[in-house]
């Protein structure tokens, strides 16, 4: 059995997405080449801001190379936003994001737990960083 997709011939297709495209309006069009150009959850936070979620104060623990915090920030346009990471190689990358949207994004470098210490064993691993030796992670 043949595949739809090539069962259709390419003028065929072309008519139909130009037509579609004259037929959406500008937030279908633009949530269309969304889905192709930027993250999926980049998308989601666009489209709970346009339904009315509007947080005033984000927090992105784990910020890592803050595309979330990012997003977050393009999105909710009032909304402030702290980074938490625990590597500090992340820091200039994070920075320069906070130097991006002054007065709207800080970020700090701690590792989170549920009680204070002056000190933990950190493994940096790139996203895969735990306060858990690699040799145990399977």
């Amino acid at each position: 059995m043949s595949d739809y997709k090539t069962m259709i011939p390419t003028a065929l297709k072309s008519l139909f997405w130009r037509g579609a495209w004259k037929l959406m309006d500008m937030e279908e069009r633009r949530d269309l080449a969304a889905g192709y150009s930027m993250t999926s959850m980049e998308l989601c936070l666009t489209r709970l801001a346009r339904r009315g979620f509007q947080p005033t104060f984000v927090m992105d623990i784990g910020a890592y190379h803050g595309r979330w915090s990012e997003a977050a920030l393009r999105a909710f346009g009032a909304a402030k936003v702290l980074m938490v990471e625990a590597q500090p190689g992340k820091a200039a990358r994070l920075h320069a994001l906070c130097n991006r949207y002054p007065g709207r994004s800080a970020c700090e470098f701690a590792l989170l737990g549920s009680a204070p210490k002056r000190a933990v064993p950190f493994y940096e691993m790139e996203t895969g960083s735990s306060v858990v030796s690699h040799k145990y992670v399977i």
